[in-house]
């Protein structure tokens, strides 16, 4: 079931939000995880999300990666949401 689809089934469920390890953070730049992250913040609705790795923050994923994915959330739900 797509993310948004399911947020409007179970509005006050929290629903985690998953950034692709193996391809996006590992290889991608922190500009693309900057946009995969919003994505699926905003696919989500914002509220009620857990943002993280598909699986873990493993060796192959470049710090500014981890950094961007983390940071991203925070902010734009900070800035999104609850302004």
């Amino acid at each position: 079931m797509e993310v948004k689809r399911f947020r409007e089934l179970y509005p006050d469920t929290v629903i985690g939000s998953m950034i692709d390890c193996q391809d996006l953070l590992a290889f991608g730049t922190p500009e693309e995880v900057r946009n995969a992250t919003k994505k699926a913040i905003d696919d989500s609705g914002g509220a009620k999300t857990l943002i993280g790795s598909t699986s873990e923050i493993h060796p192959e994923i470049k710090l500014e990666n981890a950094l961007a994915m983390y940071e991203t959330a925070k902010e734009y739900i900070s800035s999104s949401f609850y302004s």
